[in-house]
């Protein structure tokens, strides 16, 4: 998997936004807390991440406020965390289901909602994704007219699950 391909699948990447290095697969993980209080949440990452603005076009500013990515990759481990603001009401189901559905995952297990004050959240699992050799996990959360995309991907045959698990779970929404 390359991180292009991973990242153009869940539609927060364009081409050239992605400027850090991957770091070697056995290096120690250096998990840190970083919040993120103009996008409203606080999630770790375990070593050097990548914060980029998503060019949005005219038609789209209309709809959408402000959207960010943040992005950590490290070999065939990607984290990304999506912020967006909307102008009007999030449409939660929409966008939940067409983003998992573009990572393309042949066997997808029943998701699972997630229960968050002042707003929702569901959680889909997924393996042969992608070119059929990553798993996704992902969890979408829906609090007033933010919509966020917490995504960790990561190949099939590897150990990256407890990983993956660490980040998904450290996502946290902030008060305003």
């Amino acid at each position: 998997m390359t991180r292009t391909t991973a990242l153009a699948a869940i539609g927060l990447f364009s081409l050239g936004a992605l400027t850090a290095a991957a770091q070697q697969a056995d290096a120690p993980k250096d998990w840190k807390r970083h919040a993120f209080p103009e996008d409203r949440f606080e999630i770790e990452f375990s070593g050097q991440f990548t914060t980029s603005a998503v060019k949005l076009d005219g038609a789209t500013l209309k709809k959408i406020k402000r959207s960010m990515q943040y992005i950590h990759s490290d070999g065939d481990l990607l984290f990304v965390v999506g912020a967006q603001e909307n102008v009007d009401a999030v449409n939660f189901e929409g966008g939940s289901r067409s983003s998992f559905a573009a990572l393309n995952c042949k066997q997808q297990k029943p998701e699972a909602e997630i229960a968050i004050e002042g707003g929702r959240g569901r959680e889909f699992k997924g393996t042969e994704c992608i070119e059929g050799q990553m798993r996704a996990e992902a969890r979408y959360f829906e609090h007033g007219k933010w919509f966020y995309q917490v995504i960790a991907i990561f190949a099939t045959d590897s150990r990256d699950e407890p990983a993956a698990r660490r980040f998904l779970d450290s996502f946290k929404i902030l008060a305003k």
